[in-house]
């Protein structure tokens, strides 16, 4: 489909089928320390040492935590007007 950013099942990189239980955790972690990396990389680009590195990650991590909190209870919010609105 034109535009569309997210490939197809039938075009998806295969995840291993017969992978174990514990193979596809690892897997994950993986991919978490390099989405880790990527970040501090991209982070590092505008920073000159790597104390400033923690530092603009601090900032990076509180503006994600403060985002998360506010989609929560956005969606706290909009759960009790459902329920109020079901009673």
């Amino acid at each position: 489909m034109a535009g569309q950013l997210i490939p197809s099942p039938e075009m998806a990189a295969p995840v291993g089928k017969d992978l174990s239980t514990a193979q596809r955790v690892e897997l994950w972690v993986q991919l978490m320390a390099t989405c880790d990396e990527l970040l501090r990389a991209g982070l590092l680009n505008s920073v000159d040492d790597e104390n400033g590195l923690r530092e603009a990650y601090r900032q990076w991590y509180k503006l994600e935590m403060s985002n998360h909190d506010r989609m929560i209870l956005r969606l706290a919010e909009r759960l009790r007007e459902a329920s109020q609105d079901a009673t």
